[in-house]
């Protein structure tokens, strides 16, 4: 439950796009990265280049995992978002998790634009937690500084290329 994404009209309440596990009824399934984990917190809409439009979304999940996905203003349901995983935290795709690396993301990622002399990146920050026990010693929780260096827009194909951020 909750492990999908929609974009909704808000003037009608028609489903613009929707994303989540494979099958007829979504426009975007990510092949070897299924969205098995619930998104619990709003989605960080950005807008990259200042026209008031949707660009950009991140978002994290119970999996400790944090996604991107680039948005193609103008484009039919099913071209309109390409978008991944860009960093797994917590257990997701573990073999063999354990209780200390098991993460997990209750809120969205703050994301904000850094344009140094050097490079340009946007600045991702999020934090690790578990809501129920607050005061757990299991978990071993954290906050995350992670620099999304792509900062134009990503094909589909260079998401499935990405290496993807470990801890």
């Amino acid at each position: 439950t909750g492990n999908s994404i929609y974009i909704v009209e808000s003037a009608t309440g028609n489903v613009l796009w929707r994303g989540g596990k494979s099958g007829a009824t979504q426009n975007f399934a990510v092949a070897g990265r299924a969205m098995d984990y619930s998104f619990p917190s709003e989605i960080r809409v950005v807008d990259m280049n200042g026209d008031r439009k949707l660009d950009r979304m991140y978002a994290a999940d119970m999996g400790g995992q944090v996604w991107r996905f680039d948005l193609t203003n103008g484009n039919a349901a099913g071209s309109l978002v390409t978008g991944g995983v860009i960093a797994q935290l917590g257990t997701a795709g573990d073999a063999t998790p354990t209780l200390a690396e098991n993460r997990r993301f209750y809120y969205a990622p703050d994301a904000a634009f850094v344009n140094t002399r050097l490079e340009n990146f946007v600045h991702i920050g999020i934090g690790s937690g578990h809501r129920e026990h607050p005061l757990g010693v299991v978990n071993t929780d954290r906050f995350y500084a992670l620099r999304d260096k792509n900062v134009a827009q990503m094909t589909q194909a260079a998401f499935n290329a990405l290496t993807i951020i470990t801890d």
